[in-house]
């Protein structure tokens, strides 16, 4: 089955984006941590109003995740660390007819698990290299089904105190879909005193998502972000309803501002709101074959994600 370019990008921001060290790590370069082992810890919640499906029906979804990510300096080149990850999304479809009257699924949890190594070539460039194993499922859908695996290797480089750049491919099975292999450009630019454009990973509350933002420093500690990315998830169903044991799949186009705030050297804090555009839901069955895809209608966002290292 083709994919639009929506779809493609949007299955490459669920697996890629947690493969890419966050633009602040360029510090890895020089010492990935100030002691053997750090951890970070972050929680996050998030929710998606109300809106209409083009066919019947409306829809919201809430959601809340959280992160856990090890790291451990082996020597001045090797590094590895491993990322644990949950999300849980509440998705509330209502109506009497359309693709909301199907009510197709309701609870959605996703489970991640990255490990991971980098390797300094020098003082400007480093190789990071992952595997991926993703469990993704409605409540209820069979646990051996509901697994995808890859891996990504992506080489970065730093030209100056101000710009940093990177260059990635990314291989990643999906529940009854060929595999995606995808090239993947990160950029991490200070353009101005306060002003950084970034692309490749970016945190909107709950999910990673592969896309571009701007960053404000406007004042000691605080900085107001604006961006864009592509959000994807596929998952397994439970064994009733329209579509027995088949796919759900939502993707979508969130337009977002971010308020952050340092609240120490070891915690931070945002807050985000936005409009959801280019919302799509899809129905398959068991075998990948499409039932129903319908849009959705932009709808507002709004989230809130705390950090903690240790």
């Amino acid at each position: 089955m083709p994919y639009s370019h929506v779809q493609i990008i949007g299955l490459a921001l669920v697996v890629f984006v947690a493969n890419i060290p966050p633009v602040e790590a360029q510090d890895t370069l020089d010492a990935q941590v100030q002691s053997n082992i750090q951890f970070t810890l972050s929680g996050a919640a998030a929710h998606q109003y109300e809106t209409d499906i083009d066919d019947g029906g409306d829809l919201n979804v809430t959601r809340a995740g959280s992160e856990l990510e090890v790291k451990v300096k082996v020597n001045e080149q090797v590094g590895v660390n491993a990322l644990f990850s949950y999300e849980l999304s509440n998705y509330d479809f209502s109506g009497s007819t359309g693709f909301g009257g199907l009510d197709p699924w309701d609870n959605v949890h996703q489970v991640m698990i990255r490990p991971a190594f980098t390797l300094a070539l020098d003082q400007q460039s480093m190789l990071f290299g992952s595997l991926m194993l993703i469990h993704a499922k409605e409540d209820g859908a069979d646990e051996n089904d509901s697994f995808t695996a890859g891996g990504a290797m992506t080489y970065r480089r730093r030209m100056s105190e101000t710009l940093n750049w990177g260059l990635g491919i990314m291989v990643m099975d999906q529940i009854e879909e060929d595999a995606l292999v995808l090239p993947v450009f990160i950029l991490n630019w200070r353009f101005a005193e306060q002003w950084t454009l970034r692309t490749g990973s970016s945190r909107l509350a709950t999910p990673r998502g592969f896309g571009v933002e701007v960053g404000w420093a406007f004042a000691e500690n605080w900085e107001l972000a604006f961006g864009t990315h592509v959000q994807n998830r596929r998952f397994r169903l439970d064994g009733s309803g329209l579509a027995p044991d088949g796919v759900g799949e939502e993707t979508s186009i969130p337009v977002y501002a971010k308020l952050g705030y340092q609240i120490n050297p070891n915690a931070s804090v945002y807050l985000m709101g936005g409009v959801v555009a280019g919302g799509e839901v899809r129905l398959e069955n068991s075998g990948g074959d499409k039932i129903f895809e319908q849009d959705y209608d932009p709808a507002g966002m709004i989230g809130v994600c705390l950090e903690v290292q240790f």
